[in-house]
């Protein structure tokens, strides 16, 4: 697998929140100080995403969001008109994967999982995250409408392997270009009754008679 770091703009910008009282703090520094969730965030000045982030989006089979600081890493990037352009449109799959441990930052700390799925999907369209690793302490029993995978099976298998497991549900339609459909089908033949997977509406169908 080739990886390539594609830089989100080529123009300077600051990450701006307005706090509940109204005041502007800048800096990434500065937004991870607060002690409650600002009103909004925003990038000074607005800039425009580079055409190389656009295009790696449309041509994207799987996307993955996350993990990393909540609202100082991970929102900026939806805080660009083009790239949640570019997301809203996209159809590949959207995995968001939960930071391990808690944040240092005490407002996104204290955010249900619940929580940051809606806020980024305020900026990229509802339901288009289709999936979510978390850590096995992170409550999820909200979210029955996604695959969601606890982080103690990394233990057992690999995160490319559970990246193949939530594109399962993607198989019926169409074709992910890494995906290993002999080790994908293996794993969800094999896996216990009473596992997180083994029983979701979403990977109903999708075993061993489609895959060579």
């Amino acid at each position: 697998m080739k990886t390539h770091l594609i830089a989100m703009s080529e123009q300077p910008a600051d990450l701006l929140a307005i706090d509940l009282m109204g005041n502007e703090i800048y800096g990434e520094v500065n937004v991870d100080q607060l002690t409650s969730l600002p009103q909004k965030l925003m990038l000074s000045p607005q800039v425009s995403c580079t055409p190389e982030a656009v295009d790696a989006i449309h041509n994207a089979d799987l996307i993955i969001i996350g993990p990393g600081s909540f609202l100082t890493s991970l929102m900026p990037l939806f805080l660009m008109n083009e790239l949640t352009q570019a997301l809203q449109a996209s159809r590949a799959a959207i995995i968001y994967i939960g930071n391990l441990g808690k944040e240092l930052n005490q407002p996104a700390a204290n955010m249900q999982l619940t929580e940051k799925i809606a806020m980024i999907e305020k900026h990229i369209g509802q339901q288009k995250i289709d999936a979510v690793i978390a850590s096995p302490v992170t409550d999820t029993s909200s979210l029955p409408d996604r695959i969601v995978l606890e982080k103690n099976w990394l233990t057992k298998i690999s995160v490319t392997v559970m990246i193949e497991i939530y594109c399962a549900r993607l198989l019926k339609t169409w074709h992910t270009k890494f995906i290993n459909l002999n080790l994908l089908t293996y794993l969800l033949t094999r896996m216990p009754a009473n596992g997180l997977l083994g029983t979701h509406p979403a990977l109903e169908g999708v075993a061993a008679p489609h895959c060579g």
